[in-house]
Parts: C-alpha cells; sequence; structure tokens
C-alpha cells in the first residue's frame, strides 16, 4: 500500500471517528437574500475553536460554490470548487493542508485547464497546461517540488498551426514565466524531458 494511500484512509478514518463523537458545533452564515452562503463545523482543541468535518460554500443564488474537509483546523481529504454556472472549477485534495495527489482546474466550459500531482505540498510528476480547445499547451515534470527536465509546449501560429518549443522558464505562483524559447524540431510529446 503506497504512502498516499495510507494517509488519505488514516484522513477518513479521522474525519469519520471525528464526526461521529465529535461534538462539533454547526455554523452558518446567510446573504441577505436569506440564502445560505457557508457551513461548516468547529470543535474546541486546546481552548481553541478549529474547523473540524465538512466546510461548504454557496454562491448568493444557491449554487454550490466549494466544499472542503477539515480535521482539527487543517484542510485533509477531498476538495472542490464549481464556477456559478455549476460547472467543476478545480478537483483535488488536501492532507495537513497541503495539496495532495492529483489536481485538476477546468475553464467554465467545462474543458480541462490544468492537470498538476503532488506530494505533501511538492508538485511531483507532470504538469499539464491546456488550452480552451483542449490541446496541450505547456508540459513539466517535477521531483521532490522542482522543476526536473525542460518544460516543452506548442505555440499556436496564426494561421492556426501549432509549432513546437523548448521553453525556459521559472514558476511563479504556480504558473511559469518564459525566459527564453527555441523551436525543437521533433515532435514535442515524445521529446525526451530529462535531457
Amino acid at each position: 500500500m503506497s504512502k498516499i494511500t495510507i494517509v488519505r484512509i488514516a484522513a477518513v478514518f479521522t474525519i469519520v471517528i471525528g464526526l461521529l463523537g465529535c461534538g462539533a458545533d454547526k455554523k452558518e452564515t446567510f446573504y441577505e437574500n436569506g440564502k445560505i452562503q457557508e457551513r461548516y463545523f468547529v470543535k474546541e482543541y486546546d481552548g481553541n475553536f478549529l474547523k473540524h468535518g465538512t466546510f461548504t460554500r454557496w454562491y448568493d443564488d444557491g449554487m454550490k460554490a466549494e466544499e472542503i474537509e477539515y480535521v482539527k483546523g487543517k484542510k485533509n481529504g477531498p476538495y472542490t470548487l464549481w464556477y456559478p454556472n455549476g460547472v467543476k472549477k478545480v478537483e483535488g485534495s488536501f492532507v495537513n493542508d497541503n495539496f495532495d495527489d492529483d489536481f485538476t482546474a477546468w475553464y467554465e466550459s467545462g474543458q480541462k485547464r490544468l492537470t498538476v500531482q503532488f506530494d505533501e505540498g511538492n508538485r511531483e510528476g507532470k504538469w499539464t497546461r491546456y488550452d480552451e480547445k483542449g490541446e496541450v499547451m505547456v508540459t513539466a515534470s517535477f521531483n521532490d517540488g522542482k522543476l526536473h527536465g525542460k518544460i516543452i509546449g506548442s505555440l499556436t501560429r496564426g494561421f492556426g498551426g501549432t509549432m513546437p518549443y523548448e521553453f525556459k522558464a521559472k514558476f511563479k505562483k504556480g504558473n511559469p514565466v518564459w525566459e527564453r524559447r527555441s523551436r525543437i524540431p521533433e515532435k514535442w510529446a515524445v521529446y525526451n524531458s530529462r535531457s
């Protein structure tokens, strides 16, 4: 059994046990129109009241906006955000306030926007960014939270075609900041990202 699976099982077990006998107090806030805005649970730990259980937030029209699990004040478990039109915006999971495992984001149209893998808050594995048509724009690999290999992407040309490029970039706030690019001759999807 993998480390991530064990951590997930422990987090779910902690949530279930905590909610069954927790005595957590339900808290709710409402919009001026009377519709619910947020619902969450708090429990006292060492004199502090911390979120514990499911946190849900809605838009003012009643559509669900966000849902996440908390254990002793920390995000633990599945996490989902929705656009106001009901389309999923973000889906991932947390372990001890850190992103963990697969993280996916979508455009408001429902088309996939980004896929990233995390291990205890560090990017780990493949990072892929898509355009609004679903075409891969950029891929990169990470090891221990650091860029591993090259960032490979495809730029759309003015006449509708694409051109493969290798990028030199740094990541700031999760997005690449391009420093240099050069055209690569082979098909970028099979380009060796470890070289």
